[in-house]
């Protein structure tokens, strides 16, 4: 399968099915790079794998090969060489291949499929493969992840603050719930913001997204999770005692 540096508009990437997760093969046909991030990382063994010291990135708009008319996100994880080797021989490169890497993005979106989870974006397509001779680390691994793409916009602090006191009511309840079952799936996002809630005004549904980063949580809620998803803001004073006087 292709690498970042292959793909292109009009690539088309074909996905395995995973009977486990109940999905099927899929090709998906690439429409637009909407943005790229290269990591190349010190060459220093890591006992942690999440800890995978290079690390290149892409996202881009895609549809189904099959069914044009479904739109989605793909991102495809790739290993880079490591900082200082990114012009040595393919074959110098390849001495620092890890293909069975895999970032903790892809275990989560697997398991929220797994357990039917409709609080995060639907997992359409996944796939796990080695770049080729020509890759930026030959032999190196490659994550593909395809996303449904819900309607919808990023919510921000701008647009949730303007909304009327039911109605922000309203979306902490949704989020509430949506929280509760993604992290009950053992999974959440890295860097809790407002703006990793997808906020479909029309049909008052939410989901989160933002799993680039993920980590393992025990799935219990407290309300202080509002306080790291900015759905509450602290009181002028410093001096408070309980959530309760919050600026809700």
């Amino acid at each position: 399968m292709a690498d970042i540096t292959q793909i292109f508009k009009g690539t088309q990437i074909a996905l395995p099915s995973f009977a486990a997760i109940k999905l099927n093969a899929s090709t998906w046909v690439i429409d637009e790079k909407l943005d790229e991030n290269r990591v190349d990382g010190v060459h220093k063994p890591f006992s942690d794998p999440e800890q995978q010291p290079s690390n290149w990135t892409a996202k881009y708009l895609c549809h189904d090969h099959d069914f044009p008319h479904t739109e989605a996100f793909m991102r495809v994880y790739c290993q880079g060489p490591d900082e200082g080797t990114e012009f040595l021989l393919p074959e110098v490169r390849a001495q620092q291949a890890n293909p069975h890497f895999e970032k903790w993005e892809a275990t989560a979106r697997r398991k929220f499929r797994q357990n039917g989870c409709e609080s995060v974006p639907l997992l359409l397509g996944c796939g796990q493969s080695v770049q080729g001779d020509h890759g930026p680390v030959p032999g190196g691994y490659i994550t593909y992840l395809v996303l449904k793409k819900v309607p919808g916009q990023i919510l921000t602090p701008d647009i949730f603050w303007s909304m009327e006191r039911p109605k922000r009511d309203l979306l902490r309840q949704k989020f509430r719930a949506a929280y509760e079952e993604m992290s009950s799936c053992g999974w959440a996002p890295v860097g809790e913001h407002i703006t990793k809630i997808i906020w479909d005004q029309a049909s008052a549904s939410l989901w989160i997204t933002g799993f680039r980063g993920s980590y393992p949580v025990d799935g219990k809620w407290t309300d202080d999770v509002l306080t790291y998803y900015n759905l509450i803001n602290p009181p002028a004073s410093d001096v408070w005692k309980t959530l309760d006087e919050w600026e809700w």
